[in-house]
């Protein structure tokens, strides 16, 4: 048998829109290329009564739709997990166990791709994944754009998951704006990457939530991710408190509890851009002066906020330089390791520090407003979250150009 060149690993956890999803998968435009589904359904103790019926009925309505399907061109492969003793279970510990079986059965060079089963993709899903990476060997991971469906919602939900959906967009936004070269969506539910790379970077970690993020910034750090935009997933705006942070448990904040949502500051990125955008200066000032004595000549002369030279004393941020500055011996090899040290990871770090010490988090429309007009895109007509959200897909979709027909 043809192993499979590409393969999708969905991970099933009281499911009650699989169908949806298979469905959705079986309507795309075929590739010409073996593709494999795998369905993980992982029972733990953490599943109530009720979810553990969901759980058994997707999984018996799973293998009814299989066996009444034509899957001459993609096989599905359902997988049933009874509880297992130590076990680290979570969603990372589904993902790693779904792409460690996706690489030990599939072609050498072929391509591992991660779906939530609530989602739903578009037609040129397949045509599309195949082809960016058969387009650019350059590419071992993968970001695919999303677009959570409002439709069908009703207007209290409509809301939230728009306010989240912003949320999300203006924070990558706002990071690449101060000058982060590490932002980038990180969807567990859009992402894949090359087998081969999976496999050089010590596969899929266990996390209990954030596994995607962690995940590919080992690929953002080292400039092997791309996004892929031309094709969309439509992940669930469905409630839910499974993980401590994700869609689910920010639909239910913004809907069930009736919280407004608010997000980081646009102050806080506008502090940390004087840093960000002067690497080149903060490598000859380190150059120039090797003691310790130094470090408040440093934060001078780059013009930084007393909240940011607070943060960067709590990290050691001088000593750490001076590291870096005596392993490099150019600007750019300066650079590269700069931003393995204050990466995303670091960026948070920073984040979190501001919004407890000095910055509280804001309204969204309000940081978003900001973020635009320091853009200096064209507002839209009517400044409120939809829309801001319209435009940033517009923008993450089809490039800042694409705003002077928004208006």
């Amino acid at each position: 048998m043809t192993p499979p060149q590409l393969v999708i690993c969905i991970p099933s956890y009281a499911e009650p829109d699989l169908i949806n999803t298979l469905e959705s998968l079986q309507a795309c435009k075929y590739p010409g290329v073996p593709i494999e589904v795998i369905i993980l359904f992982n029972e733990d103790d953490r599943m109530d009564a009720v979810q553990q019926a969901i759980h058994q009925q997707s999984f018996v309505s799973c293998k009814e739709w299989i066996h009444e399907r034509d899957h001459s061109k993609i096989q599905f492969h359902p997988v049933w997990l009874e509880k297992m003793e130590g076990v680290k279970w979570g969603v990372g510990w589904a993902r790693k166990m779904l792409m460690d079986e996706a690489a030990r059965r599939m072609a050498p060079q072929g391509v591992i791709v991660n779906l939530d089963a609530d989602c739903t993709v578009d037609e040129n899903y397949l045509e599309t994944i195949m082809h960016e990476f058969a387009d650019d060997i350059r590419m071992a991971a993968a970001s695919i754009y999303t677009e959570h469906e409002l439709d069908h919602l009703h207007q209290s939900e409509r809301e939230a998951i728009i306010a989240y959906e912003l949320h999300l967009r203006y924070l990558v936004h706002a990071k690449r704006w101060a000058g982060h070269p590490f932002a980038c969506q990180t969807y567990g539910s859009a992402m894949a990457v090359r087998r081969n790379a999976y496999l050089e970077q010590g596969g899929m970690n266990t996390r209990q939530a954030g596994e995607d993020f962690y995940f590919l910034q080992k690929f953002i750090e080292i400039g092997t991710l791309r996004e892929i935009h031309d094709t969309t997933v439509y992940p669930s705006s469905r409630k839910s408190l499974r993980v401590p942070f994700g869609t689910g448990k920010a639909m239910h904040q913004i809907h069930e509890e009736n919280l407004e949502w608010k997000t980081t500051s646009f102050e806080s990125f506008q502090l940390i851009r004087p840093l960000l955008q002067q690497i080149p200066l903060l490598y000859k000032i380190i150059l120039n002066q090797n003691d310790q004595s130094g470090q408040d000549t440093l934060f001078n002369q780059l013009g930084l906020s007393a909240g940011v030279i607070e943060f960067l004393n709590s990290i050691d941020f001088r000593m750490k330089c001076d590291s870096i500055a005596s392993h490099t011996s150019s600007l750019p090899s300066f650079e590269r390791r700069f931003f393995r040290y204050f990466n995303a990871f670091m960026m948070i770090r920073y984040i979190h520090f501001m919004r407890d010490h000095s910055i509280p988090d804001t309204s969204i429309t309000e940081a978003v407003e900001k973020l635009v007009t320091a853009y200096e895109w064209i507002q839209p007509v009517h400044r409120n979250n939809e829309s801001y959200l319209n435009l940033f897909r517009m923008v993450d979709r089809n490039g800042i150009a694409s705003i002077h027909l928004f208006g």
